[in-house]
């Protein structure tokens, strides 16, 4: 592929971004294939070099703020908004407002849901391991009086300290996965808003 067809490609691959930003993009993957060519490289050697595309401009959108997408996506006329259509959006409001409530209340609601299953782990290791140090204290504290007590609350606390550490590291993962799992969500939800409307 040659730089030209390579930059061509690219700026319509980031037509959802404003045109200042695809433009600066352009220019900067220009630079590189340029430098490349300098230290060598044939101009398609310089591009085989590069990411493909679909996948620089995939990267680019998703880093991009979601206030800058919708305002550009806002600014652009939309040939397929007419008169009939706006009517059939009134009239029909009292079936696809309630439905869209609800799926969004649905979303909001395991997205909650999910966030209190990690908060609730996190609160039971912190619990347990609290309870293993005051098991652990109490028992030091008791061992000039009831030996065999204070060795069975030392050991006791001594087993809740460890098992909450390890719980905390399977939590912590948890948490993590999750937060992957809502980047990945959130990256989809903003592919999904700058697809193309001819379906690329």
């Amino acid at each position: 592929m040659s730089k030209s067809e390579f930059l061509e490609r690219l700026a319509a691959e980031l037509g959802a971004l404003p045109q200042s930003e695809a433009e600066k993009t352009v220019a900067y993957y220009s630079e590189i294939i340029d430098d490349r060519c300098e230290d060598g490289m044939t101009e398609a050697e310089a591009v085989a070099s590069l990411e493909d595309v679909k996948t620089i401009a995939s990267r680019i959108i998703c880093d991009t703020p979601m206030q800058v997408l919708v305002k550009e996506r806002m600014r652009k006329p939309r040939p397929y908004i007419t008169p009939l259509v706006i009517v059939l959006l009134i009239i029909g409001a009292p079936v696809w407002l309630p439905l869209l409530i609800s799926v969004v209340s649905v979303v909001f609601s395991v997205f909650i849901a999910l966030w209190s299953v990690v908060v609730s782990i996190f609160a039971a290791v912190f619990s347990v391991g609290v309870s293993g140090i005051a098991a652990a204290v109490v028992g030091f504290a008791s061992v000039s009086g009831n030996f065999a007590r204070g060795i069975f609350l030392v050991g006791a606390g001594l087993v809740c300290i460890g098992l909450a550490a390890l719980a905390f590291f399977g939590a912590a993962a948890l948490a993590r996965l999750y937060v992957r799992l809502i980047r990945r969500a959130w990256r989809g939800i903003k592919r999904a808003f700058v697809k193309k409307e001819d379906g690329k």
